[in-house]
């Protein structure tokens, strides 16, 4: 009996699978009418579904993406045990879409859902990040890249549009294509629903409106908090928005400059502020810096606790003066109400980050000081893999204190994962920043290397990193071609550009340059080159360029085969001279100096005038002949150089008035340089410690005026 309870059911089970793998559902009746919006059903062409064993396959044409969506959610609930395999095509019976890009964005239950098809790689990364700025949930992109489809001129703003759509609502979606730009949100309602219309009819195609629009309630009132706790200020709340909040964090920033302002703020569309309360920023703006307590401000007023009797006066008049009789509204009540003193908060002033690339997966964990950290990161990364998968579990920690690399830190990951490796690993913390991946060759890792070193200046560099192809047998080149080099610098931003004769000499520049402007975002354009000659003065340039924000606010220094020409804004007339002087020790004499740097305001605490002892040198119309006056002068300057030593640098700077050819009176002034530095070598002055330059009318005051016509010999220690 046992041996045929068991054939039977082996039948069973046999005869059940064979069933299952025949089922067929009609063409369009199960899909059409019970998965799909009706009315439809005529814009389908032979739609199926197919089970095989607990899986389904769709197949056939539908309008649009949403439909196709849609009978796949119907298809997952049929079947919920296995999986279902969406094969169903986009097609427009009228053939409109035909060879045509369409864009789905369907927002809910905190998930933002992008499907379709588009000509770039460019505008699917474009709108990836888009909806990663928005930080409005988990995002899934299904966009697939079609290179022969048209390029749609809605596709340029598709981007900008969806980050004004999506945040504050509940739900919703778009999808456009050649013929039209459908929208549904929730909710959309009143003003904001006409400004986003407006704005999706000035992408092109006609605009719809789909679905039921329902309002929402607020969902959070308005509140802003501020504690000190010794050298922290805790911010807490709710805003209604970015902007507002950028405000008040700004004020905040800038009223306590030497306070670590930890960001504790929360953001709402549905709050709404008092009209009052946008003059937050102005009220924190004129609070004393000894602020030391607790401040609460929400629709009934502020809160005042934690401070003295003769704080809490001060604050109370400031309130009345900013928020009382400014708007047309009551003015606000302040209660005295005191507030218990809350306990303080342990600081944890370590950040650190873990990337991690395995099989085409990055991951990120660690923690970061603030939500912006947390999202240029996961930009920086999503540029480098090109659309991959990222993982982020990165923790926002606001008691954190900002590191002095977390400025840097995106640009490094960015380049660092750019290499199309499976596997990579990026750690970076208080102690150390550790680098592994397998690289194509050795000047990437160089150039890794010099990036970290960069970022990461004091701490531990740790070089896991591994060249792959083994070392190519160098090839001897005889080097024919100078070194040039093209230098700019300022406080956001280096940039480095030329050609070099190998790393170490790159080394040198970029070491200097990131001495100079520490925070700066360095931007390194230099290649090496087997075929530059090697340039000795290049190690005593990266000297200069380290001491150059001391000297001026920025420039720009372009070092070619015979010249070097040096723009920018120069802090002052003393350190204008003390850089032409700091230039000329470091380039040969074969190489000139073209001054057309400007002087600006000086550095507080630069040197007096007098430790730059100067003499000039005035001349005749057209004439470089020293006169009587211009060689006792002369002479006053070699006594004087004598007596402070061997280690100053004797600058000649030769000018002419705006009369006549600026050429000739560039090489006129030249020559009168030329003449005294003759002279000065005549009466005992070393060649060597001397250097001229002719800047001809470029500093004339116009006319024929005698002050233009000189020489000027400036002794810089």
């Amino acid at each position: 009996m046992k041996p045929l309870i068991v054939v039977l059911a082996v039948f069973t089970l046999l005869a059940h699978l064979w069933f299952s793998s025949r089922r067929h559902a009609g063409p369009n009746e199960l899909i059409l009418t019970e998965a799909v919006q009706p009315g439809i059903s005529e814009n389908f062409d032979g739609i199926a579904i197919q089970y095989q064993y607990l899986d389904g396959f769709l197949e056939g044409n539908v309008p649009n993406i949403a439909t196709r969506l849609a009978a796949e959610e119907q298809a997952r609930k049929l079947r919920p045990a296995g999986r279902i395999f969406n094969n169903l095509t986009v097609k427009d019976m009228a053939g409109y879409l035909k060879d045509s890009p369409r864009v789905l964005a369907k927002f809910s239950g905190g998930k933002l859902l992008l499907d379709g098809i588009v000509p770039t790689l460019e505008i699917s990364s474009k709108i990836q990040e888009a909806a990663s700025k928005m930080n409005i949930g988990e995002v899934e992109n299904r966009l697939k890249v079609k290179p022969g489809i048209a390029r749609a001129s809605w596709l340029n703003q598709f981007d900008v549009f969806m980050g004004d759509f999506f945040p504050g609502a509940t739900s919703g979606q778009i999808e456009a294509d050649s013929r039209s730009i459908r929208v549904q949100r929730n909710p959309f309602s009143g003003a904001a629903k006409n400004n986003l219309l407006a704005k999706a009819r000035k992408l092109g195609p006609p605009v719809v409106e789909e679905g039921e629009q329902k309002a929402v309630e607020p969902a959070a009132e308005f509140e802003f908090g501020m504690r000190r706790d010794g050298k922290n200020l805790h911010l807490s709340g709710w805003l209604p928005d970015e902007s507002t909040k950028k405000r008040v964090v700004g004020a905040t920033g800038v009223k306590f400059p030497d306070l670590t302002v930890l960001d504790g703020i929360d953001l709402s569309p549905n709050v709404k502020m008092p009209e009052w309360g946008f003059r937050l920023p102005d009220f924190i703006e004129n609070m004393d810096e000894d602020f030391s307590g607790d401040l609460r401000f929400n629709k009934k007023g502020i809160m005042i606790s934690g401070v003295t009797d003769a704080a809490r006066s001060k604050l109370e008049s400031l309130g009345s003066g900013f928020f009382a009789g400014k708007l047309p509204i009551p003015p606000p009540v302040i209660p005295k109400v005191e507030l218990p003193k809350a306990p303080p908060v342990e600081v944890n002033k370590h950040a650190e980050v873990l990337a991690v690339l395995d099989k085409g997966t990055l991951t990120l964990t660690g923690k970061v000081q603030n939500q912006d950290m947390k999202r240029a990161i996961e930009r920086s990364v999503a540029a480098a893999l090109g659309g991959g998968k990222i993982n982020n579990k990165l923790v926002v920690d606001i008691t954190l204190v900002a590191p002095s690399w977390g400025e840097g830190l995106p640009s490094l990951l960015r380049d660092f994962f750019s290499t199309n490796a499976n596997n990579a690993e990026l750690e970076i913390n208080k102690e150390m920043l550790r680098m592994k991946q397998r690289l194509p060759g050795q000047p990437l890792k160089d150039t890794y290397l010099s990036m970290a070193g960069a970022l990461y200046p004091d701490g531990k560099l740790i070089d896991e990193m591994s060249v792959v192809k083994p070392p190519v047998k160098p090839v001897k080149v005889t080097p024919t071609k100078a070194a040039k080099l093209k230098a700019f610098l300022s406080s956001p931003r280096i940039q480095l550009d030329g050609e070099l004769p190998d790393n170490e000499s790159r080394n040198h520049v970029v070491r200097g340059a990131t001495k100079s402007f520490p925070k700066a975002k360095l931007q390194d354009n230099i290649e090496i080159s087997p075929e530059v000659k090697p340039a000795p003065w290049l190690r005593g340039f990266g000297d200069f360029l380290g001491d150059f924000s001391s000297l001026a606010k920025e420039g720009e220094i372009t070092v070619g085969e015979d010249e070097v020409a040096i723009t920018g804004d120069a802090a002052g007339d003393i350190n204008h001279n003390r850089l032409l002087a700091r230039l000329s020790k470091v380039m040969p004499k074969d190489i000139q100096i073209q001054d057309q740097m400007k002087e600006g305001t000086p550095v507080p605490g630069s040197d007096p005038a007098e430790d730059f002892p100067s003499f000039v040198v005035y001349y005749a119309t057209g004439s470089s002949q020293i006169n009587k006056e211009g060689v006792a002068q002369v002479k006053d300057a070699v006594n004087t150089a004598a007596k402070i030593g061997s280690d100053a640098t004797v600058l000649v700077k030769g000018f002419a008035d705006s009369r006549g050819d600026p050429e000739a009176n560039k090489k006129l002034s030249e020559k009168r340089a030329q003449g005294v530095v003759d002279s000065l070598a005549a009466q005992g002055v070393q060649r060597s410690a001397i250097r001229y330059i002719g800047v001809g009318e470029s500093e004339s005051k116009g006319g024929a005026n005698q002050n233009d016509r000189r020489v000027e010999v400036i002794l810089v220690p």
